[in-house]
């Protein structure tokens, strides 16, 4: 009997059970009826699959081949492929950078696959240094040996080749920083400074100085040329990249995090949560409109907040989606449009959640406090799939970052590559 003949819920039970992935697309480019089977089973069950990195293109890697003529296809089956390594792959982890003192390391993934040096970039700081490497030669990079119990007594030599590298003289140690196309700015304890990259080299255009002030976050937002950057003192200051003139709101309360909605219309602004918020109960998160600087409105989590449950976390999921996570051990998205908590997941280790990167398909991390662990949480149904311990220095997780295949993970003497490709 020919395949052709079979029913399609018989058909799809043979493929499943008996193919890979890799056979599928073969099978798929056999035949308009295969392919059309194929596709529709996979788009129909897609949203089983939760992943990670929101802004991931698809057509990557050894699937590169595939990504011109089925697009869209394509992406269905390679988010199922992530999906599946990522919850039962062993995975294959190393140190891949070292510090040679303890860091509060802050890490970010370039946003497109391939950007104009024809690779992905990764992007993190050592001291006062900003350093540009390649994803690929990190992946590929062979793993720091090192005790981390004898970690100061022994000299060692970071060798991943980097594309750029920026000493920063002036304010201290790099605290944050924001890499978007070719603008990078840099905050620091007691000041901040703003980088334009140019032949092949970045050149400061604009530095700040705080004196009387801590800088605890910063964001940049392109699309209207602006800076926001928040204090230790509650004020919020918004400037404008050409003349860096800055206006500043005062929120009242210190302030941990900052950032751009996807449209950079507005921004959110994440607190301490010392003091009550226009005399009612803490209220860590506050959006506010960006031009003209007034707040639209206050985030209100089910039965409160308690007093100094501040925010270490916070990002936009989508323009109407808000992640919100710290002190209180939960992980919290918010819907701005009916300014409700939707969704809530606590860490059962009843630690702080120091770190988060959530993706738009129901997949998230999150990195806690004093255990060194990531976990990857499925928030279709409020579950953890995998915990993985990063290091043993019980440090925290200070920053993720992720693509569908691999997690970096930033720990106070080192980053740490998860390398879930392999089975």
């Amino acid at each position: 009997m020919m395949l052709t003949n079979l029913p399609n819920d018989i058909l799809i039970l043979i493929f499943s059970k008996y193919l890979s992935l890799e056979d599928l697309f073969s099978i798929s480019q056999c035949s308009k009826y295969f392919k059309d089977i194929i596709f529709n089973y996979v788009i129909k069950n897609i949203n089983n699959y939760p992943v990670l990195d929101l802004n991931y293109p698809f057509g990557y890697n050894q699937y590169d081949e595939y990504s011109k003529s089925y697009s869209v296809d394509f992406n269905n089956f390679y988010r199922l492929k992530c999906y599946l390594n990522l919850k039962n792959n062993p995975v294959v982890q190393k140190k891949i950078y070292a510090f040679s003192e303890k860091m509060f390391p802050s890490i970010q993934i370039g946003e497109d696959t391939r950007d104009s040096h024809g690779f992905r970039s990764v992007y993190l700081t050592d001291d006062n240094q900003f350093l540009w490497l390649n994803l690929d030669d990190v992946i590929k990079s062979n793993p720091i040996e090192i005790s981390d119990k004898y970690y100061r007594k022994k000299k060692f030599v970071n060798k991943i080749k980097t594309v750029n590298r920026v000493p920063i003289i002036g304010y201290g140690d790099i605290r944050k920083f924001k890499k978007k196309d070719d603008f990078l700015v840099c905050s620091f304890d007691k000041g901040l400074k703003l980088f334009l990259y140019e032949n092949d080299r970045f050149e400061m255009i604009n530095e700040l100085a705080e004196q009387n002030n801590r800088i605890n976050c910063v964001d940049l937002g392109l699309k209207y040329k602006k800076i926001i950057y928040g204090c230790t003192n509650g004020l919020l200051k918004i400037g404008s990249t050409d003349d860096f003139s800055f206006s500043q709101i005062n929120v009242k309360d210190r302030i941990i995090r900052c950032c751009f909605s996807p449209s950079e219309k507005d921004l959110a602004v994440g607190t301490a949560g010392i003091y009550p918020h226009k005399n009612s109960i803490p209220s860590p998160v506050r959006i506010y409109d960006l031009f003209s600087f007034k707040e639209k409105q206050h985030l209100v989590s089910p039965g409160g907040i308690k007093i100094g449950g501040g925010i270490l976390s916070l990002s936009f999921i989508d323009e109407n989606t808000v992640m919100s996570a710290g002190y209180d051990t939960f992980i919290r998205i918010f819907d701005l449009r009916s300014n409700k908590c939707i969704q809530s997941l606590e860490e059962p280790e009843d630690m702080s959640i120091y770190s988060v990167c959530c993706s738009k398909y129901y997949g998230l991390l999150s990195g806690n406090d004093r255990q060194s662990i990531v976990r990857y949480w499925d928030r279709r149904v409020n579950r953890i799939i995998r915990s993985f311990e990063v290091c043993k220095t019980n440090s925290s997780v200070y920053s993720l970052a992720c693509t569908p295949d691999c997690i970096l993970a930033g720990v106070d003497l080192g980053i740490i590559l998860l390398d879930f490709r392999y089975s």
